[in-house]
């Protein structure tokens, strides 16, 4: 099994990481938000890689059958990971840089905030909330009624939620955990939502 590193200006393949035992294949892979590493998760061990030197920098267990998600935070120090195991999934909040893992999670967790402070959580089918990294606490709520929650994305600035679910995309204060508006805007269900860069418009 192999990953192999492109030059877009040349179309070469200017590295080649080979596993060579690689059992399950590779769940993920993902150059952290600075460039300057590269992350695989394979046989559910993650490996962190230089890109100038290409040398392994950090290998450890991360105790799973596959990664299902791998997001990092803004700044690239922390990774949230969805992690599926024999007893079911979980999701990790790990230290990018030691590969420590720093907090677990039962539910479902959509994404961090743009400032890296706070995690959004599916707490039950139909309540999201703000879990903070600081505090290890709640600090919002978001209740939708008897609608269930499969998407959730942060606007830009941070002061707004979008949510997608049964039929309906729904836009949220951050601040006060009030619903501004519901659309009924989909036949079933809506699995992806999406601010545009500068949270004018939205995808769903």
């Amino acid at each position: 099994t192999f990953v192999y590193l492109w030059e877009i200006a040349t179309g070469k393949c200017i590295h080649t990481f080979d596993f060579k035992y690689c059992r399950s294949g590779i769940s993920t892979l993902s150059f952290n938000p600075d460039g300057s590493k590269i992350y695989t998760v394979v046989d559910g061990k993650m490996n962190v890689w230089d890109l100038v030197t290409k040398a392994c920098i950090l290998e450890c267990d991360l105790n799973c059958e596959r990664v299902t998600s791998f997001r990092f935070s803004p700044d690239g120090s922390k990774i949230l990971a969805g992690i599926y195991t024999q007893s079911g999934s979980i999701y990790k909040l790990i230290d990018a840089l030691t590969g420590e893992y720093l907090h677990s999670f039962e539910n479902q967790t959509f994404c961090f905030s743009p400032d890296g402070m706070s995690i959004l959580e599916r707490k039950s089918w139909d309540t999201m909330a703000l879990w903070n990294i600081e505090t290890v606490d709640y600090t919002q709520t978001f209740h939708h009624g008897e609608k269930e929650f499969d998407s959730a994305c942060f606007s830009p600035d941070g002061k707004k939620i979008l949510t997608g679910g049964f039929k309906t995309i729904a836009l949220w204060d951050v601040h006060t955990g009030a619903s501004l508006y519901t659309i009924e805007a989909h036949q079933y269900r809506s699995e992806w939502v999406w601010f545009s860069p500068d949270g004018n418009k939205i995808l769903s």
